[in-house]
């Protein structure tokens, strides 16, 4: 048996942190197809269109996949009922966008939120989008 060198402390060290700590959250590459609002709910449209119910939740932020998913394999609504939904939906429209500290309770978080455009014009419908870890995934939906 040989000594340990100082590279391989700082090697299993670094490998530690990084694990353990998360630490090379920051390297992870992220996607592309959450870079913005608009491009995040083009994924989702596409994804309800085709029926892929994975790729849809994706689109969520962590906190309200759950519901999303009861949503998606409801048997009244389901993925059938969310496409008749989302397909008159021609794009989306940014209302008002900001940092939400929560009254200093929890890390400050950007967010937009954007007015559904359907074939009729504005609707009264609205989708809140939340900036988590570089990428925006979507918090709320009116329908």
């Amino acid at each position: 048996m040989g000594t340990i060198h100082n590279w391989e402390k700082i090697l299993v060290l670094g490998f530690v942190c990084y694990i353990i700590f998360g630490c090379g959250a920051n390297f992870i590459k992220k996607s592309s197809k959450y870079a913005t609002p608009e491009m995040t709910w083009e994924t989702y449209k596409e994804a309800i269109l085709n029926g892929d119910i994975d790729a849809a939740l994706d689109c969520f932020v962590e906190y309200a996949k759950d519901f999303q998913r009861k949503r998606l394999y409801d048997r009244v609504i389901g993925i059938k009922g969310m496409k008749k939904r989302i397909d008159p939906v021609k794009k989306i429209e940014l209302v008002r966008s900001g940092i939400a500290d929560q009254h200093g309770l929890y890390a400050p978080t950007e967010y937009k939120e954007y007015r559904i455009v359907t074939e009729k014009g504005p609707a009264d419908w609205f989708v809140l989008f939340v900036k988590v870890n570089g990428e925006w995934k979507i918090e709320s939906l009116p329908f």
